[in-house]
């Protein structure tokens, strides 16, 4: 079954945003949710990309992080600004 996704997309050039709808299929595997999968060269081509950090699990792949591991958010790039967002709790303040 496919259903659809709301999503707050840019629209190009234009500095405003453009709400969309856009089939999202199920995957097949539990749990047995429609989702969808950006890869690292779709999310890169972000003109801004977010990154929402939150709650003190997060804590320790923070800290991994800034050890230098190897983590997969390592990769994450953009053609434009990358922006972390990280509360008190995952920077353990």
């Amino acid at each position: 079954m496919t259903q659809t996704m709301k999503a707050l997309a840019k629209t190009g050039p234009v500095q405003g945003l453009e709400l969309i709808d856009a089939p999202v299929p199920e995957a097949g595997l539990a749990p047995f949710v429609p989702r969808i999968t950006l890869t690292f060269p779709a999310l890169a081509s972000a003109r801004e990309t977010l990154v929402l950090v939150t709650g003190a699990g997060k804590q320790e792949p923070l800290r991994r992080l800034a050890r230098g591991e190897d983590l997969p958010v390592r990769h994450l790039r953009s053609v434009g600004r990358l922006v972390w967002l990280v509360d008190q709790e995952a920077a353990g303040a």
